[in-house]
């Protein structure tokens, strides 16, 4: 069963119920991350993109964002994520070669993009 904690109070209250529908089901909880962007730093970036994409300014509110944790993580990170506990990381673990494997068999190239000023 999947879990994710991007510090949204929709996924601290249910990932509790998840854990718990998981252990009466024996079945392991694996830990996964929305990600939208690579870096953390490209928060603000995604940010933007996300503005002209939905025809939004940066200072609208309200209007779709997220949480700027929707990037990949790193192991510190992981380990340090509010609600996710080392050993639903640890049932991850046996998943990520195959998703490798799955990434480096895709022929993936990235969109070129001109802007004039």
């Amino acid at each position: 069963m999947e879990v994710q904690d991007h510090g949204i109070a929709e996924e601290k209250s249910v990932n509790p119920l998840m854990a718990k529908l998981a252990k009466d089901l024996k079945l392991k909880l694996v830990a996964t991350n929305d990600s939208h962007f690579t870096n953390k730093e490209d928060a603000i970036a995604q940010d933007a993109m996300l503005c002209l994409q939905t025809n939004k300014l940066v200072k609208d509110y309200p209007r779709m964002h997220f949480t700027g944790t929707e990037y990949l993580k790193n192991p510190l990170d992981w380990n340090t994520q509010l609600y996710i506990p080392c050993q639903v990381n640890s049932h991850s673990q046996p998943i990520s070669p195959l998703l490798n494997f799955l990434l480096r068999d895709q022929n993936l190239s990235a969109a070129e993009c001109k802007f004039e000023l």
